[in-house]
């Protein structure tokens, strides 16, 4: 199994990439697994049925109270097709904040790889995260939310595409950087950032002749997408993976 978890708020993106991901894993003949929550759970279900695949949702309830309701209707398209509800609660357990930790455990004891789509700093996905490094289990994640973000600095792979888990599972070693950008922006302010030891948004806006407002979305956008991190004192550098 492949597990692709992720925050319940995602950003389209974020649910786009987990789709594409458990579809890609799924044709290859891998279960997807996950925690049946909306946003990117619910999403990497899906791709994994679309694909014609397996997948397995771990609830934090019991099997007689599936939660959140939102998602019955993909219960019960994964119940009646291809893949199946499991928890590690008796019957009549209702959702309690406290199952989902035990619920993350379980979702990382049945993978051979974990994958974090997106998270904040404090999620259930950074949970299972942290129970996959216990297990022995690799951790791969996407550039999407500062806590993915932090996984990727703490060592975790990078995953853009279904093909690098792909490689992780075959015995391969994880990926630890990416192409540049497409974006000629994007490159100036990488050469800029990556000459110095570190820019505030004012010096940026000064060395490319940007208005502060143009250097601070760049900014934001290239830490969101994992290319460069914040530090004290508003400084900026770039995050080399």
């Amino acid at each position: 199994m492949v597990a692709v978890v992720g925050t319940r708020g995602a950003r389209r993106e974020s649910t786009d990439l987990a789709h594409d991901l458990a579809a890609g894993v799924a044709e290859a003949g891998y279960v997807v697994v996950s925690g049946g929550a909306i946003g990117v759970d619910a999403a990497a279900h899906t791709g994994a049925l679309d694909a014609g695949g397996l997948t397995v949702a771990v609830l934090g309830s019991g099997l007689d109270r599936p939660y959140p309701e939102r998602n019955l209707a993909l219960f019960a398209r994964i119940v009646t097709g291809r893949g199946a509800l499991v928890s590690p609660y008796p019957v009549g357990t209702p959702p309690r904040r406290g199952n989902f930790p035990a619920r993350n455990k379980l979702v990382a004891a049945l993978a051979r790889v974990v994958v974090v789509v997106e998270a904040p700093l404090r999620s259930g996905a950074l949970n299972t995260a942290r129970h996959a490094r216990e297990l022995g289990v690799p951790v791969l994640a996407a550039a999407h939310g500062h806590g993915a973000l932090g996984l990727l600095r703490a060592g975790a792979g990078l995953v853009e595409r279904a093909a690098d888990v792909l490689h992780v599972l075959n015995g391969g070693p994880p990926r630890t950087h990416r192409e540049p950008p497409d974006d000629p922006d994007a490159a100036r302010l990488l050469d800029l950032l990556r000459a110095g030891s570190g820019l505030r948004v004012d010096e940026v806006a000064h060395a490319l002749g940007w208005t502060p407002s143009r250097s601070a979305a760049s900014l934001l956008r290239l830490e969101v997408e994992g290319w460069v991190c914040s530090r004290p004192g508003g400084l900026f550098e770039v995050f080399e993976g």
